[in-house]
């Protein structure tokens, strides 16, 4: 008996080290939403029935079952794990090895041995979060019920060269054109159905404290990239070209704009493992990229936070470098303690006397902010976070409807 058990445990060890694991295709997971990571297991025994797998998940990124027990097909060399598991965090999650366990040939040992995974998951966000606001925007025409509106302005791209008509004005006239025909000459313009969308996302240091009331742990980068794929889904159906732009204390992506859904699967993977920095954003390096880069009028959407007074005096400083070449929206989450003095009931200790103080004068700095930015041409809204992606996407189709780019 012990030398049948000898015998049965160095047998055992041969197959094991023709396991392979791998995980299966491109896996995407949606935060929060129940999925499946495909983990194919080649180079089984024939002999094998019954194969216990586990594995060890990152607890903060995935919520899955440690360990499996699998039942294989008669005489399969190799066989597919569809593993149930959540996503508890975006990013990326790297699995770097699994364990598997078999029953030796004579059913006398439990060989175990760790093979090399190598697989990464990707957990993208969940854009459907919004739908119940923003249903109609991603609905036929002919089912949401819009009807046609009449576009405001003459529009800014040029169509065609006609002779002169009385009450043209005189900034319509085409003098080059004028002086060569020798008689007047008047440009026509066609409203601009194409237009370029750069949403700038602010990853430094304020990104990563709670967004909204105190009892949301989520964090303000996790709502500014919802607002900025939505938008993305918005251009997209509008027909602009739209890019993104993650900076913080340098940039760290810059996507041209371009449309399709090629154009957006590429955004959603360069975006999805973008992550907080503890630093503070660096707004010159930021538009001196914008300035080498972009050279055409574009609308640039900013999701930032200009609660801190010298971040807002360097925002501001920085936006008079581009404001007159593109348009600019910035928008901001509505910090937890934003109100002024007189706002809410009455303070019930000198505690509350504090905070009051202190929600006032933020509130008193991001009015500032507004009032200074306007000058400059630009729009500054403080919106609450779970209406941050409602209010970014109305706001682009006013400017669109309005044709102020």
């Amino acid at each position: 008996m012990v030398a049948l058990s000898l015998l049965d445990l160095m047998r055992s060890r041969a197959p094991m080290r023709r396991l392979r694991a791998a995980i299966e295709g491109s896996p995407r997971l949606t935060l929060g939403k129940p999925g499946i990571v495909a983990l194919q297991l080649s180079g089984l025994p024939a002999a094998a029935r019954q194969v216990r797998i586990g594995i060890a998940w990152p607890s903060s990124s995935l919520a899955a079952e440690e360990q499996l027990d699998v039942t294989l097909p008669s005489e399969a060399p190799q066989v597919r794990i569809d593993w149930p598991c959540q996503a508890l965090q975006r990013g990326v999650v790297e699995i770097k090895e699994c364990h598997v366990e078999l029953a030796s040939p004579f059913r006398l040992w439990a060989a175990r041995a760790s093979v090399p995974v190598g697989g990464v998951e990707r957990v993208y966000p969940d854009l459907l979060r919004d739908r119940h606001r923003l249903a109609a925007l991603f609905l036929p025409h002919a089912s949401s019920g819009w009807r046609p509106e009449r576009m405001l302005g003459q529009g800014r791209e040029f169509e065609q060269l006609r002779d002169y008509v009385a009450g043209d004005g005189w900034d319509e006239i085409h003098w080059k054109a004028t002086a060569k025909r020798g008689r007047p000459i008047t440009k026509l313009f066609q409203l601009e159905r194409t237009q370029e969308i750069y949403v700038l996302l602010d990853t430094s240091r304020l990104s990563a404290r709670p967004a909204g009331q105190l009892s949301d742990v989520t964090s303000e980068l996790e709502y500014r990239l919802n607002a900025a794929l939505i938008l993305g889904l918005a251009a997209q159906r509008q027909g602009d070209r739209f890019g993104f732009v993650a900076f913080g204390s340098r940039t760290q992506v810059f996507l041209r704009a371009a449309t399709g859904t090629a154009h957006f699967h590429r955004c959603q993977d360069a975006l999805h493992a973008v992550s907080s920095e503890p630093a503070s954003p660096d707004f010159g390096e930021l538009v001196s990229t914008l300035r080498q880069r972009l050279h055409r009028r574009a609308l640039l959407v900013v999701l930032t936070a200009l609660d801190d007074p010298l971040v807002a005096e360097e925002f501001e400083r920085a936006m008079r470098l581009i404001a007159r070449q593109h348009l600019i929206l910035v928008h901001q989450i509505a910090p937890a303690d934003l109100a002024p003095i007189l706002h809410g009931p009455p303070p019930a200790s000198v505690r509350d006397v504090g905070r009051g103080l202190a929600a006032h004068f933020r509130w008193k700095t991001l009015r500032g902010v507004a009032s200074r930015l306007q000058r400059l041409g630009a729009t500054f809204a403080v919106v609450p976070a779970s209406e941050l992606a409602t209010t970014t996407v109305s706001r682009y189709l006013q400017v669109k409807r309005q044709q102020r780019l």
